[in-house]
């Protein structure tokens, strides 16, 4: 017996496949918010989808500021170490043939888009909500708490990624910054002493003596940026400011 339905469904995914040049027609389950094919989504090495938008997949039904969130795992986690922006999380709620699924979403605060993350997702199957003459009518809270787990793990995980990241940019800005310090102030330091050869006269002594103490003063300033790429280069924490 020919299962139409499920024909006419593949049929359908093919469909979309081959309109939008899509590798497989696996690239058309999931139900989109945006127009089917167009760039606003990409897969990385884990199962994870890059997305444009938190609503691309399914409907985000919980995050970690909504009220039924549990108290000990709400308001996210911070991504920079400046506490400018937030690894947020939330859960989202795809139907399909066989259930629900309920897939982990983190997202930025200061980015566009979201990220889901289908290798966390956890599948309430229709068949789960009946047992025997046993209504089971929480078993989609149960897989929506353990997705909403898996979220806030997920964006721990990628907030600590970031906070690394952060500090890793600060000092190699910083390290850049000090290099061009010590160019800066090598090239004055040489100017002076230069200028010091050509004073004459009755005010040479006072002057070479005001000369001598700045270019003491940047001398050492080249050695305190150098001990501070030193630092910076061995521990790139230590360019954060309070760590």
């Amino acid at each position: 017996m020919i299962n139409y339905q499920l024909q006419s469904r593949l049929d359908k995914y093919r469909e979309y496949a081959a309109k939008w040049n899509k590798p497989s027609w696996k690239d058309g389950r999931f139900s989109h918010v945006v127009p089917f094919g167009t760039e606003h989504s990409g897969r990385g090495k884990k199962g994870e989808r890059f997305t444009d938008a938190k609503d691309t997949y399914g409907e985000i039904i919980i995050d970690c500021n909504s009220r039924e969130c549990p108290h000990w795992m709400d308001g996210g986690w911070y991504a920079d170490n400046w506490q400018d922006s937030v690894i947020e999380y939330g859960v989202a709620r795809i139907h399909h043939a066989k259930g629900t699924d309920y897939v982990p979403v983190t997202w930025n605060t200061n980015c566009d888009g979201a990220t889901y993350h289908f290798s966390h997702a956890e599948r309430n199957l229709k068949s789960d909500h009946c047992n025997g003459d046993v209504w089971q009518d929480d078993s989609w809270r149960c897989a929506m708490i353990n997705a909403l787990i898996h979220a806030n793990r997920i964006a721990e995980r990628e907030a600590e990624e970031c906070r690394e990241w952060d500090a890793r940019d600060h000092a190699e800005q910083s390290i850049l910054t000090a290099k061009e310090l010590i160019a800066d102030t090598r090239a004055k330091t040489l100017a002076l002493l230069k200028e010091r050869r050509t004073l004459k006269g009755i005010e040479a002594p006072n002057a070479c003596a005001a000369l001598t103490g700045t270019v003491r003063l940047n001398l050492q300033a080249i050695r305190d940026a150098r001990k501070d790429i030193s630092r910076w280069q061995e521990d790139f924490w230590s360019a954060v400011p309070n760590w």
